[in-house]
């Protein structure tokens, strides 16, 4: 790919041409890859339309305007100002096609969009397939390190517990996505992504084909949700993997058992409804979480690394 000659384009803003080429890009080069290119967050942005901010740096050929590579930053949708936390992946061949120092030419423009959309961080997730990430983080822009665990088991879990108080629910569509954000938000108030979310995120993930009411357990506090555990089947997969997608306990109903309650709920739904191995991702110091996944016999799939990048220090 270095004896084509290249050039890099930024843009601020994903309008539906740019968002298109750029899914279709992802698409090609996730059929030989190990994991998808663009992970779900986004991916569902790019798809949502015209003008959303976006700090999209492309790699075309010089000769024809080919898109090559691409960049892709995002803000969660409910803040685009100084504090949110944006997401920078990479969308490109084989790390052997592209070599590291075209892939860090195009992180850093990136960046410098997140930094024009008034943000100042951005987190650059590990390019699936591609290179190591010290390899293509911008020279002059401080980072620390972020690790998530994928943890998996088999199912069915043999030794699952009853669970304390009201039965969980199904989630009702177009009723209870409100309430569900709300506690979601507090639940993950610290968390980079997890944290913000919006009753159109939530509406978009029931236009996917892998969304299901029944595997989208919530307990009910009144006319508030106590506590959720969000399942998904994952599609065409080979055993059948579902995933614990979001599980939370709202913070006021702490100290209940309900987390544990919850997820032996969410394990079993997801093995009634066909999956033979759960995953779940966890963040590498939530010990908490950590030791509460283990007790249920989840271990170590694999770790994947993102660099907090403080986009706004000057290059």
């Amino acid at each position: 790919m270095d004896a084509v000659p290249m050039v890099i384009e930024s843009f601020a803003e994903a309008t539906p041409s740019r968002s298109e080429e750029t899914l279709a890009l992802a698409a090609t080069h996730t059929a030989a890859a190990d994991g998808d290119l663009l992970s779900e967050g986004p991916r569902l942005r790019l798809q949502a339309g015209s003008g959303a901010p976006c700090g999209i740096a492309a790699l075309r050929t010089a000769v024809d305007g080919h898109l090559a590579a691409a960049a892709v930053g995002v803000g969660p949708a409910d803040s685009t100002g100084p504090e949110a936390v944006w997401t920078i992946e990479v969308v490109a061949p084989a790390a052997s096609e592209l070599p590291p120092s075209t892939v860090a030419r195009l992180v850093a423009e990136a960046c410098a969009g997140v930094r024009r959309n008034g943000a100042t961080v951005a987190m650059l997730w590990q390019p699936v397939g591609g290179p190591a990430l010290e390899a293509i983080a911008p020279a002059a822009l401080p980072w620390t390190e972020r690790r998530l665990v994928e943890l998996r088991r088999p199912l069915p879990v043999l030794d699952a517990r009853q669970g304390p108080g009201a039965p969980a629910r199904a989630f009702r569509p177009g009723l209870d996505e409100e309430a569900w954000v709300a506690a979601n938000n507090r639940a993950f108030a610290n968390h980079p992504e997890q944290g913000h979310w919006t009753v159109d995120e939530v509406r978009s993930r029931e236009e996917e084909d892998w969304f299901d009411p029944q595997g989208f357990l919530v307990l009910a506090d009144g006319d508030a949700v106590g506590a959720s555990c969000w399942t998904k089947i994952h599609p065409g997969t080979t055993p059948p993997l579902g995933e614990i997608y979001v599980i939370f306990v709202d913070p006021r109903l702490h100290g209940q058992g309900l987390g544990r309650a919850l997820l032996d709920a969410g394990l079993a739904s997801l093995h009634h409804r066909g999956a033979r191995v759960a995953m779940l991702h966890v963040e590498a110091d939530n010990e908490p979480a950590l030791a509460l996944y283990r007790s249920v016999g989840f271990g170590v799939h694999h770790v994947r690394r993102a660099l907090r990048i403080a986009v706004a220090s000057p290059p």
